[in-house]
């Protein structure tokens, strides 16, 4: 690779004070792909100097620099390497990234490309992939960030400070040297530990003088314009919604309403006039992105169309919000890889701005690095006692939300999961893009029993409570006499836990695969028949209750230990933290499994009847005993939807493409209805 163009930008004191930019002769072709990148013409570099006739020049430019660049582990390896290659020595000089520094400081960033920096932070950059546009771009884009970081909360600056170690080059210096001295929080935010907050306002229930429903569509016109078009068609959407929740009752209405029709304001606007906190909204779209729009966008727009506002909170599962305590642990890790190094300075920026804890927000492509592990929310918050972050816990906060809201959004997924969850009296209920409602029904009732994983996670746990073990917790507490009795306790569970799956698997295995060979020695999958399920509920039944109980043990010791460490961390050293965050993040995988072992005991009868699920023995491969798993699939949702309607009013089912053959009877049998009369309807 050769150099084909050079910029750069010097600023001093967050000036730019010089700009250069000089094309390169390569001396050799330039592929078709660059030329493309950089809109650069070949035949203009025939005419440009070698890189050699200019190196001595730009090698003085640079020296006694600071040289930051968009990915300089890049750029400044690339320039020494061509200056050695022309007999010059290699640059030392201190080096700065922008992008970890973007990374860090625009937390809710989705992209850190510099065209796509740029466009957000609304630096003019006329030609990306151009040097000198490039150059001088990135020099912009530091001066904001700089900005940036020491609009921060001081202790928050310090905190970045102190992990910076784990930054490319010198960019952890760089924020050492421009961070600002502490002083007095602004009135904004709340420290509690090393954290900082901001400070959400304390929410009160508010209570609206009732209006009354725009009947009219006269009344309607008036309404919405001018920010919204009077649709005929809509206003007798709005029209039917509000009559179907005035009769209430369990009775459905089914909506088809086409693209363009305005279907959000359509159901909405009537609901607005219904809904209150005492008898609640509940609408369930079909993916995250739409249940985000509906909260961001759909809702507030409405909300001043009408004058006033509408409470309404967005509803996931615990596993999408931060646990602060776990966090906050989660910073005295001793040697942190350069990953959580840099996570964890994203999440201390983004806890400054967020309001919600929904992890969400980060618009991350992977949730898979080993931090979020540790630091995702269970869905129990503890006590004032044992949890300093109690009343700032996010979660709690959520919980506290839907008790004040008018309007409740979730997803299909979380619907069909953890309808239990939202606790409400009978409330309306929307199901938006209801198309897909069974669909995703059926997905999140699919289940995978990995076995192989509890194993591996129970023996993991058993270390941590091993006597013989370096890392285990009872060197921890090795002088402890009320907590070793609680190790030892652990320590046997696990045992039994480990145990009763190694007989089931083996039970299983010699049941159904003993004495079977196959061609193939990748993944087997072997559906079972009714007489194999009847054997398995038989034979197994009280093997997997016993595994349900015992991980539940465990989840009471895991709750105590983590306990006990947030309430004295000043008994432990900075190293215990990790053994704790290892037991935390165990027992939340351990959970999830034992909550699957009881959904399976709840579906052993539709498993047994064999009319609405399937079920599958997998293995690794044929002789690997130890990978065995059950799987299950439920293939007619309809009795676990009617089942699930029955805690709510009124349900409506809205979306663009609810009819086949202009009929709504193949989605209204998916959904387990029948004999629908006629007022159900609506197109």
């Amino acid at each position: 690779d050769r150099m084909i163009q050079f910029g750069c930008a010097l600023m001093q004191h967050g000036k730019i004070i010089q700009t250069i930019s000089q094309l390169v002769n390569p001396d050799r072709s330039v592929p078709v792909a660059i030329q493309r990148l950089t809109g650069l013409d070949p035949n203009r570099l025939v005419a440009a100097p070698y890189f050699e006739e200019i190196a001595k020049t730009l090698h003085q430019l640079l020296t006694d620099t600071v040289f930051v660049a968009h990915n300089v582990n890049f750029d400044y390896p690339f320039l020494n390497a061509e200056f050695e290659r022309v007999g010059l020595p290699k640059l030392q000089l201190a080096a700065i990234d922008t992008v970890e520094l973007a990374q860090i400081l625009l937390p809710e960033i989705s992209s850190f490309r510099l065209p796509d920096l740029t466009s957000y932070l609304q630096i003019e950059h006329d030609n990306p992939h151009q040097a000198d546009s490039d150059a001088i771009s990135t020099a912009k884009l530091l001066r904001q960030l700089a900005a940036r970081f020491q609009a921060l909360p001081s202790p928050t600056q310090q905190a970045l400070v102190a992990r910076g170690s784990g930054l490319l080059r010198e960019t952890g210096d760089y924020l050492k040297a421009i961070a600002k001295p502490l002083k007095p929080l602004k009135r904004g935010f709340v420290q509690v530990g090393p954290l900082v907050l901001r400070r959400v306002p304390t929410a009160t229930q508010e209570t609206f003088a009732s209006a009354a429903y725009p009947a009219t569509d006269l009344e309607k016109r008036h309404l919405l314009q001018p920010r919204y078009r009077f649709r005929k068609a809509q206003a007798r959407m709005m029209d039917a919604v509000f009559a179907h929740a005035q009769e209430g009752g369990p009775q459905p209405l089914f909506i088809e309403a086409g693209t363009g029709l305005g279907k959000t304001l359509g159901y909405l606007l009537p609901y607005a006039y219904v809904a209150t906190a005492e008898h609640k909204l509940v609408v369930a779209t079909s993916t995250l992105v739409l249940q985000s729009q509906l909260i961001q966008t759909a809702i507030p727009t409405l909300a001043a169309v009408l004058g006033r506002d509408l409470p309404a909170v967005e509803v996931k599962s615990p596993q999408h919000y931060i646990d602060l305590n776990k966090f906050a642990a989660s910073l005295h890790q001793e040697s942190p890889s350069r990953q959580t190094q840099l996570l964890q300075m994203k999440l201390l920026v983004w806890l400054t701005q967020t309001t919600t804890g929904d992890l969400d927000e980060l618009h991350l492509t992977t949730y898979r690095a080993p931090l979020f592990m540790q630091i995702r929310h269970t869905g129990d918050s503890g006590t004032p006692f044992i949890n300093p972050y109690y009343t700032l816990d996010f979660y709690r906060r959520l919980r506290a939300s839907i008790d004040r809201a008018a309007i409740v959004v979730t997803n299909h997924a979380f619907l069909s999961r953890h309808a239990d969850l939202l606790d409400l009296e009978a409330p309306f209920l929307v199901v938006d893009e209801a198309q897909h409602f069974a669909d995703n029904t059926a997905a999140a009732f699919a289940q995978r029993i990995d076995l192989a994983q509890i194993r591996r996670q129970l023996r993991h746990l058993w270390r941590l409570s091993d006597p013989d073990e370096d890392r285990s917790l009872v060197n921890v507490y090795q002088n402890d006499r009320q907590m070793l009795p609680v190790l030892a306790q652990l320590n046997a569970l696990t045992t039994t836990a480990q145990e009763t799956i190694e007989i089931l698997q083996h039970q299983i295995y010699r049941h159904f695969f003993n004495g079977k060979t196959t061609a193939d020695q990748g993944f087997v999958s072997l559906s079972l028949d009714q007489a194999a399920i009847n054997w398995l509920v038989t034979s197994q039944t009280d093997n997997i209750k016993t595994l349900i109980k015992v991980i539940g043990r465990i989840q009471v010791i895991a709750t105590k230990l983590d306990a006990d460490f947030n309430g004295r961390q000043h008994f432990f050293l900075k190293s215990d933290g990790q053994r704790f965050q290892a037991l935390a993040a165990l027992t939340v995988t351990l959970i999830d499994q034992r909550d699957r072992l009881k959904l399976l005991l709840a579906r052993l009868p539709e498993l047994v009847a064999g009319q609405t699920a399937v079920a599958s023995l997998t293995l690794r491969q044929m002789h690997d005993v130890s990978s065995l798993g059950l799987s299950w699939d439920i293939f007619q949702v309809g009795s676990a939807i009617q089942q699930l309607l029955q805690r709510f009013t009124a349900p409506v089912f809205v979306g663009a493409t609810l009819t086949t053959d202009r009929s709504f009877a193949f989605l209204t049998a998916q959904l387990g209805y029948h004999d629908l009369p006629e007022t159900a309807f609506l197109k």
